[in-house]
């Protein structure tokens, strides 16, 4: 009872301790954050069991691949400035740039509507020419998706960079999964069973209403003074660095959904819907560190901006620890209660329990490894991040056309860990090689120079707050 009690005050020590050196609007950002995260994981998740109640698995599963080719397309449209104003935005934020500020936003948005409406319409020809009749209907569908999506994300992580974190993942999150599920349920009304078409179209419209939504947020967000000042670009710097990005964002989207589009693709559309429900329920595993990265980048990037070095260790070994142990327990509620869960998907759905559980290892390594790839987008490091995205997909690609024709869907699932641990490993590697920082579950447990804690830090940590608000 002791040890037990000596680690829950540790645990209040440790959120007393983020709390000081983030400062109380950060630190509470984190845990909002958390919440509705996790209350949109659980709407989004319940969406999702609707409409393959709805649909059957056949059609379950060509409405994933559907969605699958148009997500991945949209994340390619962003061009990288998704990530390019998460690292600039906060950085005009903190030092009073109001011309850059509103040069960066005006560009994010116009590069990104010229570049998803393009990409959107060659894809839509290209579907209109070669797809198969079974999937041609939904992927052109799918094809304003790949707009709207473009720009839900980038506003969203416009919001995310001017400091309303919570709004963006309320759009996200809660909005968006409420309107797809209503809209569903009105058509599943008038037209039974719900049509592989209508509930792409249903997705593409809960898109485009947040898009909207996002983008009047992001107006309000944006300071006064920059929105009265002339813009002043800095075109060619943000370019090459979105250039940059771009390459990554295109090596994110082809390993985030090669799993699904090659099972697709080799195994056929229909096959694919129990494994998309063992992938979704898997994601339960990560949302933690989804959200303390959600809050986080944009302090991330201040504190490298301003060379606190210290304060930035300090961020990344308490926010794995806050990431990691709520992860651990959900894999285990998981791997126990995987083949029940499976079930609220429908029967056929269960024979995915064995995808799921390779799944959820790899998800719980990866939030073992802390925030790697954040740290690597905002401070600077996208070419290294992409060397290692992109040896990771090759890998999974090459993993996947061996294991699926053979293991099916628990092929694709092991070549998607295997990938995962790699890119984990190497990100590590290039944080603690190039920033000196190590962000790891492991060596924030185990490692000789645990300065980050609370008892051993309480003169410390006022010295670090001071840095932060510009005290000496």
């Amino acid at each position: 009872m002791q040890r037990l009690a000596s680690r829950i005050d540790a645990g209040w020590e440790r959120l007393a301790f983020v709390n000081s050196v983030l400062g109380s609007k950060t630190s509470g950002a984190v845990v909002s954050v958390l919440v509705i995260q996790s209350f949109g994981a659980l709407l989004s998740y319940v969406a999702q069991i609707s409409l393959a109640r709805w649909m059957g698995p056949s059609s379950y599963g060509l409405y994933t691949y559907a969605i699958g080719w148009a997500m991945s397309l949209s994340i390619v449209a962003c061009l990288g400035m998704h990530h390019n104003v998460l690292r600039y935005v906060p950085q005009y934020l903190a030092k009073g740039e109001w011309p850059q500020l509103k040069a960066i936003i005006q560009l994010s948005v116009c590069l990104l509507l010229a570049s998803a409406s393009s990409l959107g319409l060659l894809a839509g020809m290209v579907v209109w020419l070669f797809a198969s009749p079974t999937t041609k209907q939904s992927l052109l569908i799918g094809m304003f998706i790949v707009v709207a999506a473009a720009i839900a994300r980038v506003q969203r992580d416009n919001l995310r960079a001017l400091g309303r974190v919570n709004a963006s993942v309320v759009v996200d999150l809660v909005v968006r999964p409420v309107f797809l599920l209503s809209a569903a349920f009105l058509v599943v009304q008038a037209v039974r069973p719900l049509s592989v078409s209508l509930a792409v179209a249903c997705n593409a419209l809960a898109f485009i209403l947040a898009s909207v939504i996002l983008s009047i947020l992001v107006r309000s967000a944006t300071p006064a003074i920059a929105r009265r000042v002339s813009a002043a670009r800095k075109n060619r710097e943000w370019l090459q660095s979105a250039i940059s990005m771009a390459a990554g964002s295109a090596l994110v989207a082809a390993g985030g959904e090669i799993d699904l589009l090659l099972s697709g693709y080799i195994l056929g559309a229909q096959t694919i819907g129990p494994y998309q429900a063992a992938r979704r329920t898997a994601l339960f595993v990560t949302f933690v560190l989804l959200a303390v990265n959600t809050a986080g980048a944009p302090v991330i990037s201040a504190f490298h901006a301003q060379r606190k070095q210290e304060a930035l260790q300090r961020t990344l070994t308490e926010l794995v620890h806050i990431s990691f142990w709520p992860s651990l327990l959900s894999s285990g509620v998981i791997c126990l209660l995987g083949k029940m869960i499976l079930g609220l998907f429908g029967a056929k759905f269960i024979f995915a329990y064995d995808a799921l559980i390779i799944l959820v290892v790899g998800e719980l390594i990866s939030t073992g490894h802390g925030s790697v790839g954040t740290v690597l987008q905002v401070t600077g490091f996208q070419r290294l991040n992409n060397y290692i995205l992109g040896f990771a997909m090759l890998l999974q690609l090459t993993l996947s056309l061996i294991l699926i024709p053979v293991w099916r869907t628990k092929g694709a699932a092991f070549a998607v860990v295997v990938a995962q641990i790699a890119t984990c490993v190497l990100r590590h590697r290039a944080v603690v090689r190039e920033l000196g920082l190590h962000p790891s579950i492991i060596r924030a447990t185990f490692g000789r120079d645990m300065h980050l804690r609370y008892r051993t830090t309480q003169k410390a940590a006022p010295e670090v707050a001071a840095q932060r608000v510009g005290r000496p």
